[in-house]
């Protein structure tokens, strides 16, 4: 067996280690890292190394595996702040280094990982029917999966997963599900689109490309649960209304740094549509002008909504184009005196807005 230092010399691996993505506890320092990686130089064991040339680039794989007498190895990753990842004790995984010039990659593959996952991005919702999903009293979630990591120097990081992961019933950023269906989370936003197919267009997330995020193929929403607040929404809008209109959470993609109460996806097709039973009329599937949505805000004020429905445009059109809704604030609610507001937004980027009011009889 061969140690850690015997093939990676401790001097530079401390001086390359990026401590401040990749550490055993938060906010680690290059001093707390030497101590770690000692650590680790006395609990894993690499066996089965090959040293080769690709392209005039050493590469550098084999397999390496933890002693089970020093427990499990916990690791906290800056891209996602509240979340931590755990590996068993006796965990093993196949390696490639890659010496590059000035870059390094290093690859792990075949690496069983547990997710720690904060009840606020995902919680339990009645019996879970699912072997790799664990529902702490703690209020952490526990998710056991499989990965290849991915990381260089010059800032690519993947996760990349054999097999989607999906499970339920579960309450996701506080919806209640029936079922998650291809949950990911990774450390970047850049190439997801080589993942997952349903992934359109590139996720930009601006100044905040290093901050990971959580990729979801498809909530399908536990219409029972009278608590889910997506439940709530829809039945102000009364029982037939409620069995008139479906939402839609498909292809969605989210920072896991940003608003509390406000989980804006960077990419997905989300909104409101008729059901499909409701009318024989499919061209008319996402416009609701015929029977628009109205909800009651207060007793001499509602919202009317004629069209609400954000779709990611695929390259090359601007992701804007995908946005399309139409909205009205009614007020002055009575048969003498009325006043609305209206804006939207439609294909191609027509922008409408009015301003209506009704005369008061008599006036």
């Amino acid at each position: 067996m061969t140690r850690l230092f015997e093939l990676f010399p401790e001097e530079p691996l401390v001086a390359g280690w990026p401590f401040n993505e990749i550490a055993n506890q938060r906010d680690s320092s290059r001093d707390q890292i030497r101590t770690w990686l000692n650590r680790l130089d006395s609990e894993l064991d690499f066996e089965d190394i090959s040293p080769s040339l690709d392209s005039g680039v050493m590469v550098v794989h084999g397999k390496v595996s933890a002693r089970a007498a020093f427990g499990p190895h916990d690791i906290f990753l800056s891209a996602f702040p509240s979340f931590q990842f755990r590996l068993d004790p006796e965990w093993k995984a196949n390696f490639f280094v890659r010496y590059g010039g000035t870059d390094t990659e290093v690859i792990l593959e075949n690496l069983k990982v547990t997710f720690l996952i904060p009840a606020d991005l995902l919680s339990e919702h009645g019996t879970s029917k699912s072997t790799n999903v664990l529902f702490g009293l703690d209020g952490i979630t526990e998710i056991k999966t499989e990965l290849r990591i991915r990381y260089s120097t010059a800032g690519d990081f993947r996760f990349e997963y054999p097999e989607p992961i999906s499970f339920g019933p579960a309450t996701f950023m506080g919806i209640s599900c029936k079922g998650v269906f291809d949950f990911a989370l990774h450390p970047r936003s850049a190439g997801l689109s080589d993942q997952h197919e349903w992934i359109v267009r590139p996720v930009d997330q601006g100044t905040f490309d290093n901050i990971g995020v959580v990729a979801v193929r498809t909530l399908d929403i536990d219409w029972d649960d009278g608590e889910n607040p997506v439940v709530q929404i829809t039945r102000e809008l009364g029982e037939e209304g409620f069995h008139r209109y479906q939402w839609a959470f498909n292809d969605l993609v989210f920072p896991v740094l940003q608003p509390a109460l406000l989980p804006l996806p960077r990419h997905g097709t989300v909104g409101v549509r008729r059901n499909i039973h409701s009318t024989d009329d499919l061209t008319d599937f996402f416009d609701l002008r015929g029977e628009p949505i109205e909800v009651s805000l207060a007793p001499d004020a509602k919202l009317v909504m004629r069209k609400f429905w954000f779709d990611t445009a695929p390259l090359p059109q601007d992701i804007l184009e995908g946005i399309q809704f139409e909205l009205g604030l009614v007020f002055d609610v009575n048969e003498t005196n009325r006043g609305a507001v209206t804006v939207g937004l439609e294909e191609e980027w027509t922008v409408t807005a009015g301003l209506r009011r009704s005369p008061t009889v008599g006036g």
